[in-house]
């Protein structure tokens, strides 16, 4: 298998035995190269946000996540995620094991054109099992998404009042 330029493991997925699992992420919250408010969603979590802190502030790791999302605005995004998500398909599929895509460790679906260039990665590649944590509720609520697709409404943010704790899959953000 070649180098991932754009997929990652970090070292608590790394241990996960029953499946191969990877994460896309972007930078949080606002962008320091274009200043691109990649969580338009945000609310209180922006000011104890995990990935503002720690490892994501490394340099190389504030590179790899700038050069996401510079990808992700780019015309080749689907077809180079696309490659990507298939070598570490295959490289799963022959070790008999599913292939997990977590979208956004860090950052979110900032716009409606990068949220459907997602959308159609997904579709490809139906035998991945992909899962995002979203603060953009309304905008998944209001379409139907592909079953190979997880979403998990992340409270903390300017929409949690269309989270619905009985229905939908969720989560609590916490200062701790």
């Amino acid at each position: 298998m070649g180098k991932l330029n754009y997929l990652s493991q970090n070292s608590k997925i790394k241990k996960i035995k029953e499946a191969d699992v990877y994460n896309w992420g972007i930078p949080a919250f606002i962008s320091k190269v274009n200043n691109l408010k990649t969580c338009p969603n945000a609310g209180v979590c922006a000011t104890g946000c995990y990935a503002q802190n720690g490892t994501y502030l490394f340099k190389n790791v504030l590179s790899k996540y700038e050069s996401r999302l510079t990808l992700a605005l780019s015309d080749q995004f689907e077809t180079v995620i696309s490659e990507e998500i298939q070598q570490v398909s295959e490289k799963a599929s022959k070790r008999d094991k599913p292939c997990i895509i977590r979208i956004h460790d860090s950052g979110d679906f900032f716009s409606e054109e990068y949220t459907n260039k997602w959308l159609n990665v997904i579709q490809s590649t139906p035998n991945v099992l992909y899962y995002a944590y979203t603060k953009q509720v309304a905008q998944f609520k209001a379409m139907e998404h592909p079953a190979n697709l997880i979403m998990i409404y992340s409270y903390g943010g300017k929409q949690d009042h269309l989270i619905d704790p009985e229905r939908d899959r969720h989560s609590r953000v916490f200062p701790d």
